[in-house]
């Protein structure tokens, strides 16, 4: 367990993105009338920027948020546990988890999408400087630590060990 000390923080995160997705879930067990319904009302008080398809779009993007909720949350946890268990040095070891972390943001980003697309418009929402924040922040994040991961692994950069000692030679 003394490898887990230095991504306690990821993976305080990366269990905040899972929570965030099974209270989705239950949100949509629980009152998923009622939440197409408020959608639909907030469609139909923006007619102008709304068609045919813009219900179907905006119900999409909360079902998104709850899929990248669980199933982002669930990467996050694997991805931290092989940093964990990697040859990384302590601090990377922390930054790769609270960067993995992060990633977190996404589902966030396209829950506020669909909350901000009835009064928006889809396009709106897309562009909202909030929402392009929260998604270049969790892509951005996650590219860095899978980059960092990957070349630890196979390359042995940032490492505790040299390349005879990790057997990479």
């Amino acid at each position: 367990m003394d490898n887990f000390k230095g991504v306690k923080p990821g993976l305080a995160l990366a269990v905040l993105t899972l929570l965030f997705g099974v209270a989705m879930a239950v949100v949509f067990g629980v009152a998923e009338d009622a939440v197409k319904g408020s959608i639909q009302s907030a469609i139909a008080q923006h007619p102008a920027l709304h068609d045919a398809e813009s219900f179907a779009a905006v119900w999409g993007l909360w079902r998104l948020a709850h899929f990248y909720g669980i199933g982002g949350g669930a990467v996050s946890l694997a991805l931290i546990c092989v940093a964990a268990l990697s040859s990384l040095r302590r601090p990377y070891k922390l930054l790769v988890s609270v960067l993995t972390g992060l990633t977190g943001l996404y589902p966030v980003a396209l829950l506020l999408m669909a909350l901000l697309a009835p009064s928006a418009g889809i396009s709106g929402a897309r562009g909202a400087l909030s929402v392009q924040f929260l998604v270049y922040v969790a892509l951005i994040s996650f590219l860095i630590a899978i980059t960092m991961l990957v070349l630890n692994i196979f390359i042995g950069n940032w490492s505790t060990c040299n390349a005879k000692t990790c057997g990479l030679d």
